[in-house]
């Protein structure tokens, strides 16, 4: 075997080859919206709104001021808005929320914090018309 090798260290390319697709660590303080396609995990802060394709994880350490639009998601930490979740929302026990949670399954651990409404939406996961206002001058 020589010193220099031609193998070359590959990046993975897909969400199974790395723990998650995104990540803000602890310390992180990000204000502005996030759009992702793919899976995000927030153990940092972030003041504004979340728009997820995949999966969003609020870690313990995690908090969020704004709405979070995911297709599935899990809040283990704190979170100030609503949350709209196409398929399942995972309510940990460590969870301190206020807002309304807009769902189609529901699961909460007890110990949670939760101030606002609970909706089961069926149809949350079809897309919907943008709501036109007239506004008369």
């Amino acid at each position: 075997m020589s010193m220099f090798s031609s193998q070359k260290n590959e990046i993975p390319k897909t969400i199974a080859d790395t723990a998650v697709a995104n990540r803000l660590n602890r310390g992180t303080i990000l204000t502005g919206d996030i759009r992702t396609e793919t899976d995000l995990r927030i153990e940092g802060v972030v003041k504004g709104e979340i728009h997820a394709n995949g999966k969003v994880v609020v870690g313990q350490t995690g908090e969020i001021v704004g709405n979070i639009y995911a297709g599935e998601c899990t809040v283990e930490g704190k979170l100030q808005g609503n949350v709209y979740a196409k398929t399942l929302l995972i309510i940990k026990g460590s969870a301190k929320i206020e807002g309304d949670l807009i769902y189609k399954k529901l699961v909460v651990e007890e110990g949670a914090l939760i101030k606002g409404s609970l909706i089961v939406d069926e149809n949350i996961s079809k897309e919907k018309e943008p709501i036109k206002l007239d506004v008369a001058k």
